[in-house]
């Protein structure tokens, strides 16, 4: 599914942690997309309390990407 250019979410308006998480599983080859509520948000210009990542990556898998 394609998205218009009214429904696309420009990437400043994205925390930044929140694309780093993003950055990182692509990098160790993972798919990792904004899922949930923050997407909602921030398609009806709206701010975020808090952004969820749905991943390809297994729970080991997050858990040695992200040692913290």
């Amino acid at each position: 599914m394609e998205l218009s250019e009214s429904q696309e979410i420009a990437i400043e308006k994205i925390d930044t942690h929140a694309l780093w998480v993003i950055k990182r599983l692509h990098a160790k080859g993972h798919k990792a997309y904004l899922a949930g509520g923050c997407v909602r948000d921030l398609l009806l210009d709206r701010s975020p309390k808090d952004y969820d990542v749905a991943t390809s990556a297994t729970p080991q898998e997050v858990k040695s990407i992200f040692r913290n």
